[in-house]
């Protein structure tokens, strides 16, 4: 058992607001930095979570959750397997956005704009994944097919991370 001790988590608001952002969990493991990149808005429902929410979802603990890949599809590799929260020195968490707002107006046309906007970001997350994995950062996920993104979006994201992520500078945006 280990001994108790007082934690302190300064939250930011922004990472409190609901709506499509994206961002990366960072977190060390044996003296090797891992990455997962994601984004709120993803496919099981028609709501875009806050990050604040999306980080708790992957470093919660409890009966038959705690090792990663249990964490909400965050997935474990042969050389990490198995991966439990609390060997982790620490993590980073870092987002961006919201780049879109999430569709709370229940009009009928709810569904379609949600999709519409789900449709956006997920090239955008899989563009940061594949940045972030020719940079040379170790990223846990895959990213998705590659689809067409947009760039004036991209500049925005691409200049977010690259202050965190430095080795993404040595990139063309």
């Amino acid at each position: 058992m280990t001994s108790p001790a007082l934690t302190s988590l300064a939250v930011p608001t922004p990472i409190l607001r609901r709506g499509f952002s994206l961002y990366v969990l960072e977190f060390m493991i044996a003296d090797e930095t891992w990455h997962y990149v994601g984004r709120t808005g993803d496919n099981g429902h028609l709501n875009a979570s806050d990050p604040f929410s999306r980080l708790a979802m992957h470093v919660r603990t409890g009966p038959g959750q705690g090792k990663v890949q249990n964490f909400n599809k965050l997935p474990h590799r042969k050389s990490l397997d198995p991966l439990l929260v609390w060997e982790a020195q620490s993590y980073n968490f870092h987002s961006y956005g919201p780049i879109f707002e999430e569709e709370t107006e229940d009009d009928g046309q709810r569904r379609d704009r949600h999709l519409a906007k789900r449709l956006k970001i997920a090239p955008l997350e899989n563009h940061l994944n594949r940045r972030m994995r020719s940079a040379g950062y170790s990223v846990l996920n895959k990213a998705g097919r590659d689809h067409d993104y947009d760039k004036d979006v991209w500049k925005g994201i691409y200049e977010a991370f690259s202050v965190k992520f430095k080795k993404l500078k040595d990139l063309e945006p």
